[in-house]
């Protein structure tokens, strides 16, 4: 398997993303494979460099391996961790293995459900929990206390 270019490259892992549905569950990863979001993954040392006849397999399965790890949530600098000096057959384990717990885990995702318009924001409620809301709201203190209560009062500490 050897690609032509690097856009060559991005268009197989693309398609095979695609027709998975393997898409990065956190909004500030790119939804597509872009030449600038390759070239930044190159920076990284995600993705190897170029061999003497181009782009080939090991390639292909590097950016479908943090595309895999991305579905999962994974940040990107635990994914260096994660893919650090693979071997050709781990990362063909990664793809498989990946797809399979993707799947098992998560059959109905589809990456639609963030959108740009979006704006997130997490609400402590105390050292342990968060609230998130998609549309930036807060709670008012009372509202904080009252999950604060229920959490002690429901969930067993360790």
């Amino acid at each position: 398997m050897l690609f032509a270019s690097a856009d060559a490259l991005l268009a197989a892992a693309e398609e095979y993303c695609a027709g998975e549905r393997i898409f990065p569950v956190n909004g500030g990863a790119s939804a597509q494979l872009t030449l600038r979001t390759f070239r930044y993954y190159r920076s990284l040392g995600l993705v190897d460099a170029p061999g003497p006849e181009g782009y080939g397999e090991r390639h292909y399965l590097q950016l479908i391996a943090i595309r895999i790890l991305q579905a999962m949530g994974q940040p990107l600098r635990r994914i260096q961790v994660l893919l650090q000096g693979r071997s050709l057959e781990e990362l063909r384990r990664v793809r498989s293995d990946g797809l399979r717990d993707l799947k098992r885990h998560a059959p109905a995702r589809s990456p639609r459900w963030v959108s740009n318009a979006e704006q997130w924001s997490a609400v402590p409620i105390d050292d342990e929990w968060l609230i998130i809301s998609r549309s930036g709201r807060s709670l008012s203190p009372e509202l904080r206390e009252q999950f604060r209560s229920l959490l002690r009062t429901q969930v067993p500490t360790p």
